[in-house]
């Protein structure tokens, strides 16, 4: 559980790492970057564990991690404290949502290149690696996008989610990977207005800034069942106020969102009275993107 054994009990805060043991900060250079990820955290005991491995089994060497909790209740402390030895910089402290845990992370970090990794999210091995290339073979892209594969709580495959442009120019939000560290100084960081759908936001700000991005051919493995997932409505609604935020027609936009918003409904309704599978089955026969996988197999 959570104890206050490096700050004052009385702020509720409590940190940790090397960066604040070694008093040493790394740097990164031109032919080799630094590469800062950041997971966000809330009561994630059960899942957090999967997140750090991934991050510090990276075969890219360069990277400062950085965790920024929002003052845990349960056992999360004490899974990161496990591994504070690795762990460049974390803190635990109440915070108003993950929006504004992961502006601290960015305002924390010293990487030319910020990733951010959910505390239900992971990937393999090579994934940092095959950014830092992309990020050094174009040096015209800004921010990067790739697959993403949504995976149950204990690591089973339910389906992917390819990365493509439509026709709005835009990416999902659960396909942007990361971005350079110059970007936030030049557009800002997240809009902490946005509670669920803020990385949207993110990307039409971008987008609208004519910031371009490149696609790098890695996957991230995301738990299903997040908080955009859960409040799908209220993440929607944000939606659509980013949308008229930065000029998008009204007509388009409500006819747009009411059909995504229908077809979630849809879509819950069917899989509560069929079960998840059946329906992504079912789903497959329309979007031949979908990737199904056999629900046994694991990372």
């Amino acid at each position: 559980m959570l104890e206050n054994d490096t700050l004052s009990g009385q702020n509720n805060i409590v940190k940790g790492g090397t960066r604040l043991k070694s008093k040493i900060e790394k740097t990164g250079t031109l032919g080799k970057p630094l590469v800062s990820i950041i997971t966000t955290s809330l009561n994630r005991q059960k899942s957090i564990e999967r997140a750090i491995i991934s991050a510090l089994n990276q075969t890219y060497t360069n990277i400062e991690y950085i965790i920024i909790d929002g003052y845990s209740t349960d056992d999360t402390i004490d899974v990161i404290k496990a591994y504070e030895n690795k762990i460049d910089y974390w803190i635990s402290e109440k915070d108003d949502g993950p929006t504004e845990a992961f502006n601290k992370g960015i305002i924390a970090s010293r990487g030319q290149v910020i990733l951010h990794l959910c505390s239900d999210e992971y990937f393999k091995e090579d994934y940092v690696e095959k950014i830092v290339q992309a990020y050094k073979n174009n040096p015209e892209c800004d921010y990067f996008y790739g697959d993403t594969i949504f995976v149950d709580n204990l690591g089973n495959f339910i389906f992917s989610a390819p990365a493509h442009i439509p026709s709005s120019g835009l990416i999902g939000g659960f396909n942007w990977l990361g971005t350079k560290k110059e970007i936030f100084d030049k557009i800002g960081i997240f809009d902490t207005s946005y509670l669920t759908n803020s990385d949207f936001e993110f990307i039409l700000r971008m987008y609208k800034s004519h910031i371009k991005g490149c696609y790098v051919p890695v996957t991230r493995y995301m738990q299903y069942g997040g908080i955009s997932q859960k409040n799908w409505f209220k993440s929607y609604k944000e939606r659509i106020r980013a949308e008229f935020q930065y000029g998008e027609k009204a007509s388009t936009i409500y006819r747009r969102c009411f059909s995504i918003i229908l077809r979630i409904f849809i879509r819950t309704f069917l899989e509560k009275i069929f079960g998840q599978r059946k329906i992504l089955k079912f789903r497959k026969l329309w979007n031949k993107d979908l990737v199904i996988y056999d629900e046994n197999v694991h990372l």
